[in-house]
């Protein structure tokens, strides 16, 4: 005899579905024997304590899941940084606990939101940047952004530590947000004792020249003064001549040192301005060469500057001056009757002008600090021909304003060449037409 098995009533879902998988299957009880029915029941009851005893390791597994799943969750909103999930758009889909607090706002106020709307406003293009990097890179990425601490302006500084995952929803980036506003303070903090002690050292370079070039001059134009009035005593005119030719440049020195120093404040603090206009570095040359000649009345000027070269945007006046002092330095460096050259070329987009010397030369070791305010080689000559150690420094800061370049090639004994350039102004006319020198 078959039997079919029968269906209790009130099954619940998953009994009908194993009721369904056993539809057709006939089972002949008359066609066994006791001692298989016997050994049937047995194997059902060893199956049913056995899945009790599953049922019991689930229960356990289950449990193990929702405690780690649980302990997780309390690692993930508690830990010391921030965490952020953010989609291709840049939205945050996901936050712990940690970056709300971090961000002053409510987890549920951030979920949903543009990543974009907690950065400061002036680092948007770093964080744009960072995230187009990491989906299109596909690679782990690091940027420092400044976010937003609640609804006021108050801001701190931030390291993002990025990277690309997949999931079920299309790539994602899990963020870590690093608070290193304390880190930022204390860089500052030292850039500023940098800063500060830079001043100090410009101070006391300043004091020490001040005090040492003006007592010079000033030391002679008070001796030759006493002399010259002294009552008892009758001076033949080409003595007093001579007298007073020196204290009349004893007086230049005086002033060239405070024009020095006025400028040098000037340019450091932007009072200076630049009145460019389109022109040639030849008109230049016209308008400063009879100061060049007197200056070089000691020694051989050389001068070969092209009328054709192309057209600069220049402050014909600040560029006299730089190429004027330039002149200067060779004459107090070079000989009685050596050659002083000013040359001037086009090379690529810029114009290159050069004042070359065959004077002492400059070591090694000098001439990386040879652009330095109050930088001198030679403290005692440098005193003797009433130098600061400000006129180069000042012809590098003019040109630099120009946005131009500035650089010397020297080798002791054999002379210098100090350069700079000037960019080209194409399909441009000068104000005035070319001359050469």
């Amino acid at each position: 005899m078959t039997t079919k098995k029968a269906k209790p009533a009130g099954s619940t879902p998953l009994r009908q579905q194993a009721e369904a998988y056993t539809d057709g299957i006939e089972m002949d009880v008359n066609a066994m024997s006791p001692a298989d029915i016997e050994s049937l029941v047995h194997e059902l009851r060893v199956h049913q304590i056995e899945l009790q005893m599953q049922n019991d390791e689930l229960r356990k597994i289950e449990q193990g899941l929702t405690e780690s799943r649980a302990r997780y969750s309390e690692l993930y909103d508690f830990a010391p940084v921030g965490y952020f999930t953010c989609d291709s758009r840049g939205k945050i889909r996901e936050a712990n606990l940690t970056a709300a607090s971090m961000l002053g706002v409510e987890r549920r106020y951030i979920l949903g939101k543009q990543f974009q709307h907690f950065v400061v406003r002036e680092d948007g293009d770093t964080l744009y940047k960072h995230l187009y990097d990491i989906f299109q890179r596909k690679g782990s990425q690091n940027c420092e952004v400044r976010l937003k601490n609640g609804r006021d302006e108050a801001h701190f500084y931030s390291r993002l530590e990025s990277a690309l995952f997949e999931s079920a929803k299309g790539p994602q980036c899990r963020t870590a947000i690093i608070d290193i506003t304390e880190r930022k303070q204390a860089e500052e903090q030292a850039s500023r004792a940098i800063e500060l002690e830079k001043i100090e050292s410009l101070r006391s370079a300043l004091l020490d020249s001040v005090s040492h070039e003006l007592r010079t001059p000033l030391a002679v134009i008070k001796g030759m003064a006493d002399s010259l009035v002294q009552p008892d005593v009758r001076w033949d005119s080409e003595v007093a001549q001579d007298y007073l030719r020196i204290i009349d440049q004893e007086v230049d020195i005086l002033a060239r040192i405070v024009e020095d120093l006025v400028q040098m404040s000037q340019l450091k603090s932007g009072v200076i301005s630049i009145m460019s206009q389109h022109s040639l570095i030849s008109t230049v040359m016209i308008n400063i060469r009879e100061e060049l000649r007197y200056l070089t009345r000691n020694h051989r000027l050389q001068v070969n500057v092209p009328g054709n070269l192309p057209v600069i945007n220049i402050d014909e006046v600040r560029i006299g001056q730089v190429i004027t002092n330039m002149v200067r330095n060779a004459v107090q460096n070079a000989g009685k009757g050596t050659m002083i050259s000013v040359e001037a070329a086009a090379m690529d987009d810029h114009v290159i002008v050069t004042v070359s010397d065959h004077g002492i030369g400059i070591s090694s070791e000098h001439i990386n600090k040879i652009f330095d305010q109050f930088y001198r080689i030679e403290p005692g000559i440098a005193r003797h021909r009433g130098g600061m150690g400000l006129g180069l420094s000042i012809c590098k800061t003019l040109i630099e304003k120009h946005d131009g370049r500035m650089w010397v090639q020297s080798q002791t004994g054999k002379g210098s060449r100090f350069s700079f350039s000037l960019p080209i102004v194409e399909h441009a006319q000068p104000t005035i037409g070319p001359h050469a020198l």
